[in-house]
């Protein structure tokens, strides 16, 4: 009875806010939810950015469009899948694939099932199928090793996706874990590290990773890059041959 009372409500908010924002104009591809509106989000707000109903951003629902359009993670064959820092909405979904052996990693995030620094990966070389990675690079003070130790517990034939918010011409960092102030002043927010420009590329095929970057009109269409709330949206798919 506790599991179906902790259920119900969540279910029942959902159906309520459906409702609420209802309409035609807009479409959430992570909740299938047809609204009229997505919310602003941020300190500066982005408009057309925050679904009302499962609180999907722009990056969530153009990765769960390029994951389901462009690899094969949902076709049956198993396949073993790191998710670091997991998205709450995500972990559900990925929790119900029968044929994932699924695991989510993060350093701080109690609710993960490993606590882990992608820097010193425990993990022994060619663990995973699949790696999931959306907003974390630019957290890691040393984010080459980091990227270099995915590639290490990635498995030859296997394929990793990486997000990142694109902000610059080229990437502009600060790696002084000291100096959070200059940090702040140059991102916005002391946690960051840097701000990463398409340069970012380059630093995924150091590790040696064979890296395409695709824009969401090339994955969910340009009629649809609006009504998904999509626009402006990178992914760096990369293979490791």
């Amino acid at each position: 009875m506790q599991k179906i009372s902790g259920f119900f409500p969540r279910f029942l908010k959902r159906r309520i806010k459906r409702l609420l924002y209802f309409g035609f104009s807009r479409y959430c591809p992570v909740c299938e939810s047809r609204l009229r509106l997505f919310q602003p989000f941020g300190i500066n707000p982005r408009q057309d950015a925050f679904c009302p109903v499962c609180e999907s951003l722009e990056r969530h629902r153009f990765a769960w469009q390029f994951l389901k359009q462009k690899t094969d993670l949902f076709d049956g064959e198993s396949k073993r899948m790191l998710h670091v820092a997991p998205e709450l909405e995500f972990e559900k979904k990925f929790k119900k694939v029968p044929s994932l052996d699924y695991l989510t990693a993060d350093i701080r995030n109690p609710r993960a099932m490993a606590k882990i620094d992608i820097t010193n990966n425990p993990y022994p070389t060619e663990s995973f199928d699949v790696i999931f990675c959306s907003h974390v690079l630019q957290h890691v003070q040393d984010d080459r090793r980091g990227i270099g130790e995915l590639y290490r517990v990635l498995k030859n034939g296997g394929w990793a996706v990486f997000l990142e918010f694109i902000g610059h011409q080229e990437t502009v960092e600060s790696r002084s874990e000291r100096d959070a102030a200059e940090r702040e002043r140059l991102f916005g927010l002391h946690g960051y590290f840097r701000r990463y420009g398409p340069d970012f590329k380059d630093r995924l095929e150091e590790s040696g990773f064979a890296a395409e970057v695709f824009k969401a009109c090339e994955v969910v269409g340009q009629d649809n890059v609006v009504r998904m709330g999509v626009k402006d949206e990178l992914i760096f798919f990369c293979r490791k041959s």
